[in-house]
């Protein structure tokens, strides 16, 4: 195997690699979106609720105005924290789909070496007057002979 053979197959194998590691970016990538879709989700309930609450108008007495109030009060503080969060899972989300971008990138830089380094494997190939089914049949020979 010539040094551009061995350097083409280093090049697809970094190419798989890259591969491999888009995936996983797009997963993650994935999972953030569905958390801050989560968490955004449960900041407009908590919101809607925080909302409806501080509208009524239907207690009876003080001590039922008291308990609606500190009821009210705890949703606004739970809808503060669940807007909190959702800031924070958004910025996440787009940290990940910033990974995914650049891990594409790499995939296609990867990708784009691979076809190269095979490009010139063939030129080199036909300069040295091999035909690539007379190389391929002569492994195949080669691999016969040496199973047996």
């Amino acid at each position: 195997m010539s040094q551009t053979e061995a350097r083409a197959g280093r090049l697809r194998l970094l190419a798989r690699l890259r591969g491999a590691q888009r995936l996983t970016a797009l997963r993650d990538a994935a999972e953030a979106e569905a958390g801050f879709a989560r968490h955004h989700g449960l900041s407009r309930r908590t919101e809607s609720l925080c909302a409806e609450y501080s509208a009524r108008r239907d207690c009876s007495d003080g001590d039922e105005l008291r308990r609606m109030r500190g009821f009210a009060s705890e949703i606004a503080a739970l809808s503060l924290r669940a807007a909190t969060d959702a800031q924070h899972a958004a910025a996440q989300a787009e940290q990940k789909g910033a990974a995914l971008a650049q891990a594409t990138r790499r995939r296609d830089m990867a990708d784009d070496r691979a076809k190269a380094a095979m490009r010139d494997v063939l030129r080199q190939r036909q300069e040295n007057g091999t035909d690539l089914a007379r190389s391929l049949k002569g492994t195949e020979k080669k691999r016969r002979k040496r199973d047996g």
